[in-house]
């Protein structure tokens, strides 16, 4: 079973680079409304800047794939991409950031002896990517059931051309 008519095939040659092209804009003016946000605090103002950019990709992302290939579940998984790279950022914020409960977990074990650092900080670097690898799992899934879901509803109209 195919997934895309034989007629979109040249098109979707060039739906990655549209994508990555969406991205780097996205992160232009992500970047650029910094500038905006000059009166708040560095972790705010970052926050920020990544959920202007995080719209903007998404909203890029929406016209890309429905105005090139006509497909929205192309737009779904693209979606749920930068989805998770939104929740792996926030995940190393609060594992690696002075302001996130283990780097301050680390800091109180490094007072009582070099063992305890030492398990403290395997502990920590151990648990930190469990949540991403989480958020992968579900977006693939996901990914795949509106993927397979799609394909079901046009599996009568292949039937019938086949036979």
């Amino acid at each position: 079973m195919q997934l895309l008519p034989r007629a979109l095939w040249p098109l979707a040659i060039f739906f990655p680079l549209l994508q990555q092209s969406v991205g780097l804009v996205a992160s232009l003016i992500g970047v650029s409304s910094l500038r905006l946000m000059k009166k708040l605090k560095p972790e705010p103002a970052f926050n920020a800047g990544m959920l202007v950019t995080t719209a903007i990709a998404i909203i890029g992302s929406f016209f890309v794939a429905k105005f090139l290939l006509d497909d929205l579940s192309i737009f779904v998984a693209s979606t749920l991409g930068v989805i998770v790279t939104l929740v792996a950022a926030y995940i190393t914020r609060y594992y690696a950031g002075v302001s996130g409960r283990p780097v301050k977990q680390i800091a109180e074990a490094s007072q009582r002896g070099a063992a305890l650092n030492l398990i403290t900080g395997l502990a920590s670097g151990l648990q930190s990517p469990l949540v991403s690898i989480v958020t992968i799992v579900i977006a693939v899934v996901v990914a795949y059931i509106v993927r397979v879901d799609r394909c079901w509803q046009l599996l009568p109209l292949i039937s019938g051309l086949i036979c």
